[in-house]
């Protein structure tokens, strides 16, 4: 056993370390001036064996923030990439990277004939070189925004060929699903506008109206400055898609560096999926 786990497996494990892929990929392509980012993945030998330092994303404000720089890298894993994608955020290059950590191994990898089965996929991914225009479209007065989520992505037939899945799912373990971010700043008359949202959705099992709510907040670094809830439901009659139209209203000047934040809180720990979420937030 020892002499195959030597001349099988040991030579060969280090080229499987998602960590060793994602550097060897992103420091032959870069010289230092640009940024790498790990979101939602625990491999710490990303950090240590880097050449330059990597940054941890840990709120969706922070992608955001690392997003809106062109040719900002982020290592993350599929549910996470999947997330991106459906977000809409402008790619301009992606790198899948099947993987194996060393804290993952068993039989079917050690397997030469399993091997490739066992893999996981992670994904490398380079952000745009301007500004996603499905994201943000303001007119030239800045009279309004919008953001539109769905799989738009032509990445995402690439990867997942043959796949129909157009949705995203919120599991048990998700307190929160993905966050849409608009900074009022893009509002001309930031103390009198409306924001409506588009949403649809179903759920896995029924849930009740306190148990899955959106969330619409401003807020201004930590401060909070507005919040509302508006309750979703789902109950086992209802087979197709939802769709539900959310608005708000606000009449409060509030300050040039605020922000809107909206978002699925998965109160009760339901299963749903969300198959697309367009908001419009609008100036009067």
């Amino acid at each position: 056993f020892n002499l195959f786990l030597n001349t099988q497996v040991i030579p060969f494990l280090f080229s499987y370390q998602g960590h060793s892929q994602a550097l060897g990929i992103f420091e032959a392509r870069e010289s230092g001036k640009k940024q790498l980012y790990n979101f939602d993945l625990e491999e710490y030998e990303l950090f240590f064996n880097a050449k330059d330092s990597v940054r941890e994303i840990v709120t969706w404000e922070q992608l955001y923030e690392a997003m809106e720089n062109p040719g900002t890298w982020v290592y993350t894993n599929e549910d996470k990439f999947r997330q991106i994608l459906f977000m809409g955020f402008l790619i301009d290059s992606v790198y899948e990277i099947q993987q194996r950590g060393m804290n993952q191994i068993s039989g079917e990898f050690l397997n030469p004939w399993t091997r490739e089965e066992s893999l996981i996929s992670n994904y490398l991914i380079k952000s745009g070189d301007k500004e996603n225009e499905s994201i943000i479209n303001g007119d030239s007065a800045k009279v309004s925004v919008s953001q539109k989520m769905g799989f738009h992505s032509p990445f995402f037939r690439k990867l997942f060929p043959g796949q129909m899945v157009n949705f995203i799912n919120i599991e048990t373990k998700d307190e929160y699903g993905p966050q849409a971010i608009i900074p009022l700043k893009k509002i001309q008359n930031k103390n009198q506008f409306a924001a409506e949202v588009k949403l649809e959705y179903k759920g896995w099992s029924d849930f009740a109206d306190s148990e899955v709510v959106l969330v619409m907040s401003v807020e201004n670094e930590s401060e909070v400055l507005f919040y509302n809830v508006f309750p979703m439901e789902w109950n086992r009659e209802e087979i197709d898609w939802k769709t539900i139209t959310f608005n708000e209203h606000f009449s409060t000047d509030f300050p040039q560096t605020a922000k809107l934040r909206i978002y699925i809180w998965n109160k009760g720990q339901e299963r749903l999926a969300i198959k697309s979420m367009e908001i419009i937030v609008s100036g009067y």
